[in-house]
């Protein structure tokens, strides 16, 4: 009314007699106010008093309601923005990435042809040397040259699995599929193997299971790869006078499995992935030692990428299952190896 001391005269509506202001809350929260004015005097009465409160309540919700819709939407607009710019950033650093690999594998492939001709000129010479009487003579020359012929067969065992992982990077493995039989595989990777598993003082038995398996259609070079890879790991992570055991077992009536326990001192569970890796070393690489067969013997981080690369091509899978890493009470790993029996 204008006779209220807090009555504002305003301007614009000049004519207004009555005057009914009530503030917007919600909680603690101010969000505006609801002013309704009428031109006669005393216009609201009490009804309308509680009708226009009803209608303030609902009014300070709408209005919060708008308010952080208006925020919602603007942080809407700027994740999106967000998100654009991320997957961008994303999807260049993944080109990039595909290009590293694709220079990777080039220079992979580049650096193995070059190796080959010194290498081939070392194990060339070295055999020609170990037929001179001179050397044959002398024990100690005998043994410098023994000693660069081993270097160079280890040299080429290293070249040779760079050129299985460029032709795995680049699906360039020329697989001759035929009927193979896995169990006569291990049987001659066994009597390969002899020496080492001696030197070693391990034991490799080969179960039942294994030569219960019917032939499967397979690469046989390609595949005594794979078994060569996973048994010479098995031996580098099993300390002396350990086990190692190979079994098989038909899955199912399309599927064989064969699998590699070790008693070894076992492979973290996060790592179970890792190590199929191109170039992944289990612990630290400067601790490892040199050698093929050696306790936690150095190499270059190849085998098993390259066992998973033709297992991929025989539309197998590759696994392993460990319960850690313990060097103590060492827990072991299984490596399982599981392929169709036919080629589509």
């Amino acid at each position: 009314m204008r006779a209220d001391a807090n009555f504002l005269f305003s301007e614009t509506v000049p004519l207004t007699r009555s005057e009914f202001a009530i503030p917007l809350q919600v909680g603690e929260t101010l969000v505006g106010v609801l002013d309704v004015q009428d031109d006669k005097v005393d216009a609201f009465d009490q009804e309308d008093r509680i009708v226009l409160r009803m209608m303030a309540d609902q009014l300070s919700i709408a209005l919060q309601n708008a308010q952080l819709y208006g925020r919602l939407a603007r942080f809407n607009h700027h994740l999106e923005q967000e998100v654009t710019r991320r997957t961008a950033a994303l999807q260049e650093a993944y080109a990039q990435l595909i290009q590293m690999d694709q220079a990777k594998s080039d220079f992979i492939n580049v650096a193995s042809h070059e190796l080959y001709t010194p290498i081939a000129l070392l194990k060339g010479y070295s055999q020609i040397l170990n037929e001179q009487s001179l050397i044959m003579e002398n024990e100690h020359l005998a043994r410098i040259v023994n000693g660069i012929d081993r270097g160079a067969q280890r040299l080429t065992e290293i070249v040779d699995s760079m050129m299985d992982i460029a032709k795995i990077d680049n699906a360039d493995l020329n697989l001759i599929f035929q009927s193979v039989s896995l169990a006569a595989l291990w049987q001659q990777l066994k009597q390969e193997m002899t020496q080492d598993l001696v030197n070693r003082r391990l034991e490799l038995n080969l179960l039942a299971g294994l030569f219960s398996l019917n032939p499967i259609d397979g690469d046989a070079e390609a595949l005594y790869k794979v078994f060569t890879q996973l048994l010479v790991n098995a031996i580098k992570y099993t300390p002396d006078g350990g086990c190692i055991t190979v079994n098989g077992r038909t899955p199912t009536p399309h599927t064989i499995e064969i699998s590699i326990r070790d008693t070894g001192i076992g492979i973290a569970p996060d790592k179970h992935e890792f190590i199929f890796a191109k170039f992944y070393q289990i612990g630290r690489v400067d601790l490892h030692s040199t050698g093929k067969t050696k306790f936690k013997g150095g190499g270059p981080g190849l085998g098993l990428a390259i066992a998973r690369g033709i297992v991929h091509a025989h539309q197998g899978e590759i696994w392993v299952e460990s319960d850690g890493l313990d060097e103590v009470n060492c827990p072991g790993s299984t490596f399982f190896i599981r392929l169709p029996r036919q080629q589509d």
